[in-house]
């Protein structure tokens, strides 16, 4: 009897291993309609490699329905770090998970000697923010930025997100969605490194693409107090309508403005953290 258990068992490994080797050793074919550095759905290019009539690309998880079935379900990452799904009919992308587009750590002081908003970080230090990451409806950005300001007069603090098409915001087309452009009520003193912090949550609407809008939603801390350790007041946005138009469709750059309501030559201001996430 043992040596019938013992034979039977064997055999059943041999089948299992059998079938798992099989199973496993098909060559992941997908289809040649989606191009490296092409388009596709809207959501921009895959990190894919072209390998004539297959795609292959890394990290990529592949489910068979069964051995040698024809194309697989797999699961792989894009090159803006999207989840991807690859269903045997096209490519869809997944929403829910979290990704982290960006940040930037800085120190530079920026003069602010007029009453315009000026972009707290330079050229090519901004988060890219690459085109069609927000071209379908209900993608969700969040951005938190924090620093400090030095205010030579008595003055309203302003602070805005700012969505720029050239990189440091310096020219070309820039919007600030209404919700995530706040305004302080008067720092009534003269304070060096006050701090302030912004926190803005863009929701696209359904109207996406070229001339796309947000739902934008924002709050500002400011330390409006007479020293460094007084606490900061925090001031909610009042928007209720969806932003100016952002092409989506072109890649843009997150940055920060800061503004007085006085201009003085010795105000400044500093970003020293500035993080995007997309949900």
């Amino acid at each position: 009897m043992k040596l019938v258990r013992l034979i039977a068992t064997s055999l059943l490994l041999s089948l299992v291993l059998v079938i798992g080797v099989n199973a496993f050793s098909q060559t992941t074919q997908l289809p040649s309609a989606i191009p490296s550095g092409t388009t596709s759905g809207g959501f921009g290019p895959y990190d894919l490699l072209n390998m004539g009539t297959a795609l292959k690309t890394y990290k990529m998880l592949c489910f068979e329905s069964q051995p040698n079935a024809g194309q697989d379900t797999c699961l792989f990452r894009d090159y803006q770090n999207h989840i991807t799904i690859y269903d045997g009919a096209g490519v869809i992308r997944e929403g829910g998970i979290s990704t982290f587009p960006g940040s930037y750590q800085g120190t530079t002081s920026v003069g602010i000697t007029d009453t315009n908003f000026h972009a707290l970080v330079a050229a090519s230090s901004d988060i890219l923010l690459p085109a069609n990451t927000t071209g379908v409806a209900n993608e969700t950005l969040k951005i938190h930025a924090d620093g400090t300001y030095v205010d030579a007069a008595a003055s309203l603090l302003n602070v805005e997100l700012m969505i720029c098409q050239t990189s440091g915001c310096a020219s070309g087309t820039v919007v600030a969605p209404a919700g995530c452009s706040i305004t302080t009520t008067n720092q009534a003193n003269t304070l060096t490194n006050g701090q302030f912090t912004i926190d803005c949550t863009l929701v696209a609407t359904s109207t996406v693409g070229s001339s796309g809008t947000f739902m934008a939603k924002g709050t500002v801390c400011a330390n409006l107090g007479a020293a460094t350790s007084a606490a900061l007041s925090c001031f909610a946005d009042t928007a209720t309508a969806a932003s100016s138009a952002v092409d989506e469709t072109k890649n843009e750059f997150i940055n920060i403005g800061f503004k007085f309501s006085t201009s003085n030559a010795g105000n400044s201001a500093i970003v020293n953290d500035l993080v995007v996430y997309e949900n």
